[in-house]
């Protein structure tokens, strides 16, 4: 199942990464290890095609050259990405108490 999803992963940052680079591409050993890389470390697929579409969009007239020029976008996306959903949990369970009731039935 794993390999089905690395797969899956792959597949589509190697699409985008085609898209950028103006048609057929594929990646290279190097590119499918900063992939599995990003996998590996739990980085969601949309923060990664997020990260890749803000970069080409500011890169604009350059094509980036291997996924290894999106490595600091990517790992910004997800830092920001984590501290959204830590503040978004954080934020519903403010209310409630340690059994689970809202502080103010308490």
């Amino acid at each position: 199942m794993v390999f089905f999803v690395a797969m899956d992963f792959l597949a589509a940052i190697e699409s985008e990464f085609a898209e950028a680079r103006g048609g057929g591409f594929s990646l290279s050993a190097r590119d499918i290890e900063f992939a599995l890389a990003w996998e590996q470390q739990g980085i969601p697929l949309d923060v990664v095609l997020r990260a890749m579409r803000e970069f080409n969009e500011r890169a604009q007239k350059s094509s980036p050259q291997s996924l290894g020029a999106y490595g600091r976008a990517v790992q910004k996306a997800f830092a920001i990405a984590r501290t959204l959903r830590v503040g978004a949990h954080a934020a519903v369970n403010a209310g409630a108490g340690v059994d689970g009731a809202h502080s103010e039935n308490l």
